[in-house]
């Protein structure tokens, strides 16, 4: 058995209460949205307007949007977050790490004023403080060598404790409407919800307060919306403005 089947297989037997759906709130692409805000990056902010970020930042950055140029903007888009280095990136792209560190130099070469900026903030607070903290006050101690691995720790670590404050701000309106968070994960929240909520307005009062943008980035993060009546292996986009 292949690894999306196993998936399937150990979601299948999760099933929501007799007369419950389940809903999930995705929020899409939420790193993006906060490397921008820590960067100050308008033009990232921007790009993420696209219907595919990948692609705008391919075209953005090289002027093609092709499979090729898509494939090599999101390791670069990813790799941003995750600190990965020439030989990692030259890996996936299949290159030699000659072309990666051309491929970098291009894209940095768009991207660089604020990240290199960026950067050598995070190793100056290293060597001054021996850690970094981000907008919810989390602290990270890491030695000025491994700031690289600071990208990630704040970008991935502010997006997880947005989520969880959310989460904090509709527990009064779940209480409410007998909605039950199941689970949470770095960038989305899984909730057991009445079947009668989904064509209510009360659905689109909980999205509001989860999109709302009274948040440390000063920015409504947009979510999508999937609902499981069955289980949660099959589950489906739900447009709340639709159906609310």
């Amino acid at each position: 058995m292949d690894g999306p089947d196993k998936t399937i297989s150990l979601r299948k037997p999760f099933k929501p209460r007799p007369g419950y759906v389940f809903l999930e709130v995705d929020y899409r692409q939420i790193e993006m949205f906060v490397a921008g805000f820590y960067l100050k990056s308008p033009r990232l902010l921007k790009l993420l307007e696209e219907e595919d970020f990948h692609a705008a930042t391919a075209m953005w950055v090289w002027g093609s949007s092709s499979p090729e140029y898509r494939k090599r903007a999101k390791w670069f888009n990813f790799g941003l977050l995750y600190g990965m280095g020439i030989k990692e990136l030259a890996r996936r792209l299949k290159c030699s790490e000659k072309q990666a560190a051309v491929y970098q130099r291009e894209y940095f070469a768009k991207i660089g004023p604020e990240y290199y900026r960026f950067m050598h903030n995070i190793e100056r607070l290293l060597q001054r403080d021996g850690y970094i903290k981000n907008v919810f006050g989390r602290h990270y101690y890491l030695p000025p060598e491994q700031a690289y691995l600071g990208l990630s720790y704040l970008f991935h670590g502010s997006a997880g404790d947005f989520v969880k404050f959310r989460l904090e701000a509709v527990k009064r309106l779940c209480q409410e409407l007998d909605i039950r968070p199941i689970l949470t994960t770095h960038d989305d929240i899984l909730f057991e919800v009445p079947v009668e909520v989904l064509g209510s307005t009360h659905l689109r009062r909980l999205i509001d307060i989860l999109e709302d943008g009274s948040n440390p980035f000063g920015m409504r993060l947009p979510v999508e919306v999937k609902i499981g009546r069955d289980n949660l292996a099959e589950m489906e986009k739900f447009d709340v403005a639709k159906e609310a």
